[in-house]
């Protein structure tokens, strides 16, 4: 961890993100992190950008990597 972060974050709360950290490695083993906010701009923007009411996404509920995919 970041030694700015050790800083601003209680050992509990760093205890906490650790715990989450795991869970999140548990659901989806190929997680490597929190990718950059471009990265996230780039892939919600490629699904809108890709969804259409006649490809059935009318509704839908879309991750940034669009229909089906997991949520992290």
């Amino acid at each position: 961890m970041h030694k700015l972060t050790k800083d601003l974050v209680s050992e509990d709360d760093q205890r906490k993100l650790g715990i989450m950290s795991q869970k999140f490695m548990d659901y989806s083993p190929d997680f490597k992190g929190a990718i950059t906010p471009e990265e996230s701009v780039k892939a919600v923007l490629s699904v809108v950008e890709s969804s259409s009411v006649a490809n059935g996404d009318g509704g839908a509920f879309l991750s940034h990597l669009g229909k089906g995919e997991k949520w992290i």
